[in-house]
């Protein structure tokens, strides 16, 4: 199963509409010490229990880069947007994340109307 942590920039209604969808998700607002987890904590989080960070924070795809581990990452690049706008985006594109990551990509590029492998 694919099991996701969103990072603290992002919305924990996200987890909600994963979690609707029948994917194993979290946020560090749900798990200690919430909001105030590090970059280091969701990595070291992601790594144990098999998770893929869905961020808009490069950091952790440059981490992959560097390193050539995981954590796996969906690196959103929409810039602002409404919560709204990014439900609709995650909607619409939810079934070929998961099945990119179903076949072993690591690293997803998720920009409006195009999800890029990296």
């Amino acid at each position: 199963m694919i099991k996701f942590i969103v990072d603290t920039q992002l919305p924990p209604r996200l987890v909600q509409w994963l979690s609707a969808q029948g994917y194993s998700a979290t946020h560090p607002y749900f798990l200690p010490p919430g909001q105030e987890m590090t970059d280091r904590e969701i990595l070291e989080y992601a790594t144990t229990e098999d998770c893929i960070i869905i961020t808009k924070d490069r950091d952790f795809f440059d981490y992959y880069l560097v390193k050539g581990v995981p954590p796996r990452v969906l690196l959103l690049q929409f810039g602002n947007i409404r919560n709204q706008d990014l439900m609709s985006q995650f909607n619409a594109h939810i079934a070929v994340i998961a099945r990119e990551f179903e076949q072993g990509v690591e690293l997803l590029l998720f920009d409006f109307n195009k999800i890029t492998r990296y």
